[in-house]
């Protein structure tokens, strides 16, 4: 759903402005919530409940470890604006450490808020980190494509024909 990366400046009243593009796929509200890595997570309602529902539903009340997750994931719910801005309330602005220059990233099912700077150290410092991440999903690509392509060549088993056996021709 969303996929993009804006730059965007906070105002001194602590307004950003959604680009269009985004707004046109938001509703008149959303969630702000603390996000990893100090920045900030921008939910549709519809989203934030299933996410709240799975937080919630598999964490426990009693537990030390669970509530501190419940609380990083408290919520915000915030309005867009006419002119499509949202408001970041202070105690978030102080969290994600947003100033002046702002970047919008799209995680597809969230949008993220980072400041500039924060989002440059966090890319250099996880440079080598994602390395190996992005080797293994290139095999996996070519793992795929590999499986795709078999049996569609001609040099491939009885002259490229597909030589699979279907359920009913499979059952005995």
């Amino acid at each position: 759903m969303f996929n993009c990366e804006f730059s965007v400046t906070i105002d001194d009243t602590g307004r950003i402005a959604l680009p269009r593009r985004l707004r046109d796929l938001l509703d008149k509200e959303v969630v702000l919530v603390r996000g990893e890595e100090n920045c900030l997570s921008l939910y549709t309602i519809e989203e934030w409940k299933k996410l709240e529902k799975l937080i919630f539903g598999s964490t426990n009340q009693f537990s030390q470890q669970d509530r501190a997750l419940r609380r990083q994931y408290g919520f915000t719910p915030v309005e867009i604006d006419k002119q499509g801005r949202i408001l970041i309330p202070q105690n978030l602005r102080n969290y994600a450490k947003l100033s002046k220059e702002c970047i919008i990233l799209g995680q597809y099912e969230y949008i993220e808020v980072w400041a500039e700077d924060s989002l440059e150290s966090y890319r250099e410092a996880s440079r080598e980190q994602r390395r190996p991440v992005s080797e293994e999903i290139s095999d996996n690509i070519k793992k795929k494509k590999d499986l795709e392509n078999y049996g569609n060549n001609a040099h491939s088993g009885s002259a490229g024909r597909d030589n699979t056996v279907s359920g009913a021709e499979g059952e005995i």
